[in-house]
């Protein structure tokens, strides 16, 4: 019988995959998406912090007006306050607010999906974790508000997501469901803390299946609210959770995964980040933050990262499209960063060939 039911779940589990990985589109046209994180619309609003964000939301209007098969919002896509994040009511009215602030209005009613993700501020307080009280709340409003995601998590729990365009997968973490504190120690007697969790045990093996179901990708492009990829990020990235980090690239390396790239968020800049992998095509992680909130500078270690792709840091608010163009078997993945001006303010790209061994 023991038998009988694991041939039974391996072939619904083999269903599944195939669902998801071959019942979307695989066509090789060219196609462009928006996208862009840390999204605060009120005027002069300083949070608990002291951090002063500018509101100014005619970004928005020149990203409805520019040619694009859909959206794709990379978290802290409104920011609750001190006052807000403790009262249900008041945590949906802010996203009903940022919904239908000035200017966002022209790019929610474009005739293309919006897809999305969390991070702290659109989950709940600052840097905050799986202890938030009122993640069902925070969830039942993400799940509202962003329903053109084709799911939301598993069992009830996170709302990390997958869809193809095209010949591209995206595949859409969470990162703060299951997360550990980022004070907690990442080490003990130099060997990672495995109780030190950004994804969580239930994620992880999901994102793993997900790596693996699809081998017809031209670009596998991994989303999430906090950086990945990058060495040197002071906080908050996935460096500072060691287990995972030597996990999800292990396991890229391992399965020989092709066409892996990063996008994030969550910086208050702009950046591309290269990880050169000994034997192996380079990982890229490409940042896009903030849109409305205050821009930040880089500092410290990271003003001189050296992972960073010469030319690709923007410190003023900003969006990103990219573009997959080309002809089979040598199709390009484009990024352009633009200012809340409508300026282009950098550029970069790298074609299928150069992520492949």
């Amino acid at each position: 019988m023991k038998i009988y039911q694991l041939l039974v779940t391996s072939i619904l589990a083999l269903h599944a995959s195939f669902t998801i990985s071959y019942g979307q589109s695989r066509s090789k046209a060219d196609f462009s998406f928006l996208t862009g994180s840390c999204a605060d619309i009120e005027v002069s609003l300083e949070d608990s912090s002291g951090v002063l964000y500018n509101g100014d939301t005619s970004i928005f209007y020149h990203m409805a007006n520019m040619d694009s098969d859909f959206m794709l919002w990379l978290g802290d896509n409104w920011y609750l306050d001190y006052d807000e994040w403790g009262q249900p009511d008041s945590m949906r009215a802010k996203a009903r607010e940022a919904r239908s602030a000035k200017n966002v209005g022209w790019l929610k009613d474009k005739p293309t999906p919006e897809y999305a993700i969390w991070d702290d501020h659109d989950y709940g307080p600052d840097q905050s974790t799986q202890d938030f009280p009122l993640k069902q709340v925070s969830r039942e409003i993400f799940m509202n508000t962003w329903t053109d995601n084709p799911s939301y998590g598993e069992h009830d729990e996170g709302i990390y997501t997958t869809f193809i365009h095209n010949d591209v997968r995206f595949i859409l973490l969470d990162d703060r469901w299951w997360r550990d504190r980022d004070n907690l120690w990442a080490y003990k007697w130099w060997y990672p803390n495995k109780n030190k969790r950004m994804f969580g045990k239930q994620q992880m093996k999901w994102l793993k299946q997900q790596l693996i179901a699809d081998t017809f990708a031209v670009f596998t492009i991994i989303v999430n609210g906090s950086q990945i990829l990058n060495p040197w990020s002071e906080s908050d990235g996935l460096v500072h959770y060691p287990t995972e980090y030597n996990e999800l690239l292990d396991f890229i390396r391992n399965k020989n995964i092709p066409g892996v790239v990063f996008l994030t968020g969550d910086k208050h800049y702009s950046e591309i980040i290269r990880k050169q992998r000994k034997g192996k095509y380079p990982l890229f992680e490409i940042t896009v933050s903030p849109l409305t909130s205050s821009p930040a500078q880089a500092k410290g270690t990271e003003r001189l990262n050296k992972y960073r792709v010469s030319g690709t840091l923007v410190e003023t608010n900003n969006f990103a499209m990219i573009s997959v163009t080309g002809e089979p078997g040598e199709r390009q993945l484009k990024v352009q960063f633009y200012d809340r001006n409508n300026k282009k303010v950098g550029e970069w790209q790298v074609s299928q060939t150069e992520l492949h061994d």
